[in-house]
């Protein structure tokens, strides 16, 4: 399962981060900074796990309300 987890996030993310890091660096223009690419690109990643996360662990449980939550982040991707 974790594997499944890193796999399409991997692949959510190589469609999804550089578009949103293209739109930020026009949205912002000069005032977008090397360090401020850093923190964007991390946390897209983070959205990106998380929403990709909780869909995996929703449609994988049983109908348990307490199976349904997803383990932390941090515990599945530490990119």
């Amino acid at each position: 399962m974790l594997f499944e987890v890193h796999f399409l996030v991997v692949s959510i993310s190589q469609a999804i981060e550089e578009p949103f890091v293209t739109a930020v660096k026009e949205a912002l223009g000069d005032r977008f900074t090397p360090t401020m690419e850093v923190i964007y690109r991390k946390t897209i990643k983070f959205i990106l796990t998380t929403l990709t996360t909780g869909f995996m662990y929703y449609d994988t449980a049983d109908g348990n309300d307490e199976s349904r939550r997803p383990p932390s982040v941090a515990s599945v991707s530490r990119n």
